[in-house]
C-alpha cells in the first residue's frame, strides 16, 4: 500500500503564501543617540498610571483572570516626546508606570504606519524588546495588541524615516496591570506534559494559550486550531472566554508553548504568538466562540489545524490538550465513553438543553482554571466539544463539561451562531473532517539529535563550560545536521544552562555550509529572546527575559536561509569586557556519533578530538527547516483519468462512494484520511492520493 519510488517530479503551478512576519528585524533607538528634541508635547516622560487594582478578580469557570485593565487614550500628536535624528528619522516615545504589577501589556487601536515606519515596546533598560512591529501587523480593525513585558514600566516608540508618503497614528487603547503572567509549571503536577508523552502528537501543534484583554480584566484561557474546507485559520474555544464579541480583536494566541520532553524544568517558548482576530461565531447559551486569526501561523511555527468529528455518540478513550493556569500544554486522559448533559456549573442564560458532554471521571489528569475553551479530543483525535468548566481536581478527577461540537454546528440558524457556515459551508452535512498541515506539501520540521529520554547537561571546565565561555577562549560552537537534500532553515532553538543578554558581550546565532567542519558562513544574527516566567501567586522567579537560562529560546529569521544537505548552526560569542567565564553555557548530551564542533582560535574541531575530555557530543540546538524540493513517485503507478478535477482549486474527486482513501505529501507524510470519494487538498502543491478497494491506486494530484 505505501510502495513510494524517490524520483524528481517537475512542480507544476506551485503557489505558496507569503506570510508577514510577526516580528520583523530592527531595534530600538538608544536613548543617548545624538537627537534633536523638536517637539516635546508631553511635560514628563513617563505617565504614572493609577488602575484600581484593590477590585477582586473574576475567574469564570475555568479561565484563570491575571490583572486589571485601564481604559486610556494616548497619542502620538498630544502626548509623550518627538525627536529628530540627523538622518531625519522621527522618533516618538512614551514611557508608562503601573506601580506594582508583575508585568504589564498593552493595546493599540487606529493603527495606521506608512511604510518603512516601525514600533516598538521595551522596558526601560531595553533588555525585553517586543518588535519591530510594521506595516505587516497592519488589519482591518487598526487594532493591534502586544504580549506582556516583565516589570511595572514600559516604553513606546514610534520610528517613522524622513521620506514616507504619509505620517502614522494610533492611539494606546488599553494597559493591563498584570498580578501574574504565564504560571510556568505551576498547575497541577497530575496532568502530563503534553510534550513528554506519544499521544496526537499533530493535534497538539494545532492547542494555543489565549491572553484576552478585555474592558475591565486580562486573563487565559485555551483553545485550538481548527481545520475547514476553506483552508482559514479558525480557532476554536469557549464563548465565556470573551466578555463581548469585540474582545477577539484585543487577544494574543500562543502557540508552541510547551516544555521540552527532555527536562520539565526548561520553560517553553513565548515567542510564538499572532495578535488579533475576529469573532465569526459567538453563541453564549452553547458556550460557543469561533475566531478567525489576522493571519494563518507562520510556516516556522509548525501549525496543524485538528480534524473534528460531530458524532452523537463519541467514543473513548478521550484526551483533553490545554493551558492550565497560562501553563505550557498539559493532558487529561478519559477512559469513559461522555454521556450528554446539561451544564451545572455557573450560569448559561437560555443554555441550550444537552448541549455539553460531560466527563464523569479523567484516569489521569484534570481540568484547571485556564483550561477554558480546551479541545476534547475522541478515539480518532478528531475535536468532539470545547471546555465550559467543571469541579475536577488531582486529588477528585471527576465533573467536567465540553460543550458539544455537534450541537453547535446547526442549532441556531444564523451564521454567526453556529459551525457549520464556517467550517464546511458547502456541504453542510458533512459529518466528520480530518486534520491538516496547512503548510503540505512542504512543512518545517525540528530537527534534533536530542532523544526525548536523553540526559542532558552543561559539562564544567574548571573555568566555565565545554560549550561556552571558559578558560580556552573558544569563541564559537556549532552542531552538524545532514538531511537528504537542500532545505530552507527558518529559524533555531538554542536551549542553554546559562545565557543572558550583555550589550558588551553579545551572543549570535550562526549558519555555515562544509562537509566535514563548517566552512563557509551563510547567516548571523544576534540573539535577543523574550521570555516571561511567574509563579502562580503572582511572585516573579529569578528568570527574566535578560536572562535565557533554562529555557527555549526561538530566534526567528526574517527571511528563510538556503542551505545544502549538511549544514551546520552554532552560536558565536565575545570575550570582551567579560568579567566572568560562566555567561553563556550551552546544554548537551553524549552520543554515539559526534555531531558537536568548536572553534579555537581560527581552527574548528570536533568535541572527539577536544584537547582536555575528547567525547561525542550533540549540542542541544534544534533548526526548524521545510524542504522544498519534491519528491515524488513512480510514474507507472499513478492515473491521471479517475481523479478529477486535476489540478483543481480545492477538491478532487474520484469514483465509488465512500472508498477508503489516504493523501499523502511528496515525502510520504500521512495529510488526511477517511472513507469518501473526494477530498480537498489543504494548500497549494503535489499530493499523492492513496484510493483502496478492488484495485488500489495511487494517483498525483495537484491544487493549483
Amino acid at each position: 500500500m505505501k510502495r513510494f519510488v524517490a524520483i524528481l517530479v517537475c512542480i507544476i503551478s506551485c503557489f505558496q503564501v507569503v506570510m508577514a512576519q510577526i516580528e520583523s528585524e530592527g531595534i530600538p533607538t538608544p536613548f543617548n543617540l545624538k537627537a534633536q528634541t523638536y517637539q516635546r508635547s508631553a511635560t514628563s516622560f513617563f505617565y504614572h498610571l493609577h488602575i484600581d487594582t484593590t477590585q477582586t478578580l473574576t475567574n469564570l469557570p475555568r479561565s484563570y483572570a491575571i490583572g486589571h485593565v485601564a481604559q486610556v487614550n494616548f497619542t502620538p500628536q498630544k502626548d509623550g516626546n518627538w525627536n529628530i535624528l540627523d538622518n531625519g528619522t522621527r522618533i516618538w516615545r512614551m514611557g508608562l508606570i503601573s506601580s506594582g504589577a508583575a508585568s504589564m501589556s498593552i493595546v493599540l487601536a487606529q493603527l495606521d504606519m506608512p511604510e518603512g515606519a516601525k514600533l516598538f515596546v521595551y522596558n526601560p533598560s531595553q533588555t525585553q524588546i517586543l518588535g519591530a512591529f510594521g506595516t505587516e501587523n497592519l488589519n482591518e480593525q487598526g487594532i493591534l495588541p502586544i504580549r506582556p513585558l516583565l516589570g511595572d514600566s514600559l516604553i513606546i516608540e514610534y520610528q517613522e524615516p524622513a521620506q514616507v508618503a504619509y505620517n502614522g497614528s494610533f492611539c494606546i487603547e488599553k494597559v493591563a496591570h498584570n498580578r501574574a503572567t504565564n504560571t510556568f509549571n505551576s498547575s497541577n503536577q497530575c496532568s502530563p506534559h503534553a510534550h513528554f508523552t506519544d499521544e496526537l502528537t499533530r493535534q497538539k501543534q494545532a492547542v494555543c494559550l489565549l491572553y484576552v484583554v478585555s474592558s475591565t480584566q486580562s486573563y487565559y484561557g485555551s483553545g485550538c486550531l481548527i481545520n475547514n474546507t476553506a483552508g482559514k485559520p479558525y480557532v476554536y474555544t469557549a464563548a465565556h472566554n470573551f466578555k463581548s464579541e469585540d474582545d477577539a480583536t484585543r487577544t494574543i494566541f500562543y502557540f508552541n508553548y510547551a516544555v521540552t520532553a527532555q527536562d520539565s524544568t526548561i520553560q517553553g517558548t513565548q515567542e510564538c504568538t499572532i495578535a488579533g482576530s475576529t469573532m465569526r461565531a459567538w453563541a453564549t447559551d452553547m458556550d460557543l466562540a469561533l475566531v478567525e486569526l489576522n493571519q494563518m501561523p507562520p510556516k516556522d511555527y509548525r501549525p496543524y489545524m485538528a480534524g473534528w468529528n460531530r458524532t452523537k455518540t463519541p467514543q473513548a478513550p478521550l484526551i483533553s490538550i490545554q493551558h492550565p493556569y497560562g501553563d505550557s500544554k498539559r493532558m487529561s486522559y478519559a477512559n469513559n465513553n461522555p454521556t450528554i448533559s446539561n451544564y451545572t456549573g455557573y450560569l448559561v442564560a437560555n443554555q441550550i438543553k444537552k448541549g455539553w458532554w460531560y466527563i464523569d471521571r479523567w484516569s489521569k489528569g484534570c481540568t484547571e482554571a485556564g483550561s477554558s475553551g480546551s479541545p476534547l479530543f475522541d478515539k480518532d483525535g478528531l475535536i468532539i466539544g470545547a471546555l465550559t468548566g467543571g469541579n475536577s481536581t488531582c486529588s477528585k478527577p471527576v465533573s467536567d463539561y465540553y460543550a458539544r461540537l455537534d450541537t453547535a454546528w446547526n442549532h441556531h440558524a444564523e451564521a454567526s451562531r453556529q459551525l457549520a457556515h464556517w467550517l464546511s459551508p458547502q456541504q453542510p452535512e458533512k459529518q466528520y473532517m480530518l486534520g491538516a498541515d496547512p503548510y503540505a506539501p512542504y512543512p518545517c520540521q525540528r530537527i534534533s539529535h536530542i532523544s526525548k529520554d536523553a540526559t542532558i547537561t552543561a559539562a564544567k571546565m574548571s573555568k566555565g563550560y565545554y560549550a561556552g565561555h571558559n578558560q580556552l577562549q573558544h569563541t564559537e560552537f556549532a552542531e552538524k545536521f545532514t538531511l537528504s537534500q537542500k532545505s530552507n532553515l527558518h529559524g533555531a532553538y538554542i536551549m542553554p544552562l546559562k545565557g543572558k543578554y550583555k550589550s558588551n558581550a553579545p551572543v549570535y546565532l550562526t549558519v555555515y555550509s562544509g562537509e566535514d567542519i563548517p566552512t563557509t558562513p551563510l547567516a548571523k544574527i544576534q540573539v535577543k529572546p523574550h521570555d516571561l516566567t511567574c509563579t502562580r501567586s503572582g511572585t516573579w522567579g529569578t528568570a527574566i527575559k535578560s536572562n535565557w537560562a533554562k529555557k527555549e529560546n526561538y530566534i526567528h529569521f526574517e527571511k528563510p536561509i538556503p542551505v545544502p544537505p549538511t549544514f551546520f548552526v552554532g552560536i558565536e560569542i565575545q570575550y570582551t569586557n567579560i568579567t566572568s567565564l560562566d555567561t553563556l553555557a550551552l546544554y548537551a548530551c553524549s552520543s554515539s556519533t559526534n555531531y558537536a564542533y568548536y572553534k579555537e582560535g581560527n581552527t574548528w574541531k570536533p568535541y572527539s578530538s577536544h584537547s582536555i575530555q575528547p567525547c561525542n557530543l550533540s549540542l542541544w540546538i534544534e533548526p526548524v527547516c521545510a524542504t522544498e524540493q519534491a519528491v515524488g513517485i513512480n510514474t507507472t503507478e499513478v492515473n491521471t483519468n479517475v481523479v478529477y478535477p486535476n489540478p483543481t482549486p480545492n477538491y478532487v474527486y474520484w469514483n465509488g462512494d465512500g472508498s477508503e482513501y489516504r493523501l499523502y505529501s511528496l515525502q510520504g507524510k500521512l495529510i488526511a484520511e477517511g472513507h469518501d470519494n473526494k477530498v480537498m487538498l489543504p494548500q497549494p502543491g503535489i499530493y499523492l492520493l492513496h484510493v483502496l478497494g478492488d484495485k488500489p491506486s495511487i494517483y498525483k494530484v495537484i491544487r493549483y
